[in-house]
């Protein structure tokens, strides 16, 4: 299994895998569906979170010009996709606890129970 790290310009990757019969995972968007039964899941970095939540900080008085909005799991800033091509190509076949397992997962993150190291320098301070 290989992994696109960058985005529409990663999308070689996605293709090689799906010509040599192996399995991807798709980046920052949806990519599930460039190639059906090949990309398991995306990893999406939810923009769209992350203005709804600074547009939300204005609207309630609490934005302060300067400040670094980290995105996470426990924020929305970052999830999987629900696997629904891969399933669809699946059909019975798709192992229904892998998101099972998945969601057992990211709760434990959103709990503090996993804790994600990050790179230096992008730590929350």
């Amino acid at each position: 299994m290989v992994m696109n790290v960058a985005s529409g310009t990663g999308n070689g990757i996605l293709e090689a895998a799906y010509e040599e019969g192996k399995y991807a995972i798709g980046v920052d968007l949806d990519q599930d569906g460039i190639y059906p039964g090949s990309i398991v899941t995306s990893m999406l970095k939810r923009v769209d979170q992350a203005a709804y939540l600074m547009v939300q900080k204005v609207v309630d008085g609490t934005w302060q010009g300067g400040e670094v909005l980290y995105m996470d799991i426990a924020n929305g800033g970052v999830s999987l996709t629900d696997m629904s091509v891969m399933r669809g190509v699946l059909g019975d076949d798709f192992p229904m606890e892998i998101l099972d397992k998945v969601a057992e997962l990211t709760e434990k993150v959103k709990a503090g129970e996993i804790v994600v190291e990050t790179y230096e320098g992008f730590r929350r301070n």
